[in-house]
């Protein structure tokens, strides 16, 4: 806390300040018996002197002397009077912002000093009231300590730095700064997982692609392997079927391999078809085989925790963020 510097000039205490100002004074060219009487009591050298002086003068000249110094004395009351409103004016500059303790009592001295008509008795004592009232209800003013290292002198310990104050804060402030930044970023990220950017749609698009590419690669291998295999044990099984199962030893032709007649060789075909029959067994089994092993391994991906899916869709590993602390 820095050097008191006075008390703070609020709007109040201002009006109350000009309402002052605009007393009229007393005019002391004719000093009333009381005033003499008070300047007697408050002066009693300079009575004495006067005493002293008109006792050893005539009664001319101690008239004027008294005369003289009636009028020095009104003089220098009017410039007292003259002088408390210019220094109460000084101190109540639109620049100053407070009022000095020493100001109070030139506004005090311009209250006991207006004139002392019935009229205006109740103006004073109701210009004391509000200026005491004013006092109480501003605050005091303190001039800023420019030297944080100064010790107190009651204590004689050294002050805290407010540098180191300003220091916390300012941090305390970026950290609260940036603690908003990644809350909106957060929120920001939880509005737009679910839209559909460009590469989920490409994403998409490969799986698409690749499910019709396994199913016709599929339906194709069920086909061409049956008809292939059948078609080659169609050429095949005849002359098998001949050397081993033909019994006939006159024939006609000369050559086993061609039927009696110019048909068709029946035994050929059903070996044809048994064989594709056959092939077509394999690939059902081979294809119940791989959907199985598929179904499998999506289940024990599935029950891992990070590829759980909630029921919006989203599973935990596609959802999980990496936070990194930045000191």
């Amino acid at each position: 806390m820095g050097k008191l510097r006075g008390i703070v000039l609020t709007p109040e205490l201002r009006s109350v300040i000009d309402a002052v100002l605009a007393l009229p004074q007393k005019q002391h060219q004719e000093p009333s018996r009381a005033g003499g009487a008070n300047d007697d009591d408050g002066c009693p050298g300079k009575t004495t002197t006067t005493t002293t002086t008109t006792t050893s003068m005539s009664p001319e000249r101690a008239a004027r002397g008294a005369r003289r110094e009636l009028s020095t004395r009104g003089t220098s009351r009017s410039n007292d009077a003259g002088e408390a409103k210019s220094a109460v004016r000084s101190a109540t500059s639109s620049s100053s912002a407070t009022l000095s303790l020493s100001a109070l009592e030139p506004i005090r001295f311009l209250i006991d000093n207006s004139l002392n008509d019935s009229s205006h008795d109740g103006i004073r004592t109701t210009l004391l009231l509000e200026l005491e009232g004013a006092i109480r209800k501003s605050s005091l003013s303190f001039a800023p300590d420019d030297d944080s290292n100064d010790k107190s002198p009651d204590d004689g310990l050294p002050t805290s730095a407010p540098s180191d104050v300003d220091v916390d804060r300012t941090a305390f402030e970026k950290r609260l700064a940036k603690l908003r930044l990644r809350d909106e970023e957060r929120s920001y990220g939880r509005l737009t997982t679910n839209l559909r950017n460009r590469s989920s749609m490409i994403g998409d698009d490969d799986v698409t692609a690749k499910s019709m590419t396994y199913a016709a690669s599929v339906g194709l291998n069920m086909i061409v392997a049956p008809v292939t295999f059948g078609v080659f044990m169609y050429f095949f099984a005849g002359g098998i079927f001949g050397r081993f199962f033909d019994d006939d030893d006159d024939d006609v032709y000369g050559d086993r391999r061609h039927p009696r007649g110019g048909g068709v060789d029946v035994r050929r075909v059903i070996a044809g078809v048994i064989s594709g029959c056959f092939m077509l067994f394999v690939e059902m089994i081979l294809f119940v085989i791989r959907s199985h092993e598929i179904d499998a391994s999506s289940t024990r991906k599935g029950r891992r925790s990070e590829n759980r899916a909630n029921p919006f869709g989203y599973t935990q590993k596609s959802m999980a963020r990496v936070y990194v602390r930045v000191d």
